[in-house]
């Protein structure tokens, strides 16, 4: 690997390991979360500051979190599956993942959004 940039070791979507270009992995991406407030936080962080977007960021994103709160999960979540699905359907190239310390496997990350990113070989890398 070229030594004069820095370069990310990355899992694409069918699951082999590339080299992607630091700085050209960070223009306009999408940054996603699972697991806590905590990882929540790390995501709006780091979208922030290289100039990328979690679905909380977005109009959509934050009119969904008004209307949701207060509301059951059980009733909330098929609303944010539903969002979640568009958001990570408009993904491309590549976009980041933030795991909390308890990812659920049953959660939104695992059953909608990774799904539709490694379906469309969208690039995720996880810190």
């Amino acid at each position: 690997l070229p030594q004069s940039q820095t370069f990310n070791r990355v899992a694409s979507g069918d699951g082999k390991i590339q080299w992607v270009n630091a700085e050209a992995a960070k223009t306009g991406g999408r940054v996603f979360w699972s697991g806590g407030e905590e990882a929540m936080n790390a995501a709006a962080n780091y979208a922030k500051a290289n100039g990328m977007t979690t679905l909380e960021m977005t109009r959509a994103g934050q009119n969904l979190a008004k209307l949701t709160e207060g509301m059951p999960w059980s009733e909330a979540r098929p609303l944010w599956e539903r969002l979640s699905s568009v958001y990570a359907k408009g993904a491309e190239g590549t976009v980041h993942f933030f795991p909390g310390a308890n990812v659920n496997p049953a959660g939104i990350w695992s059953t909608v959004e990774q799904p539709i990113l490694q379906l469309n070989k969208v690039t995720i890398i996880t810190h």
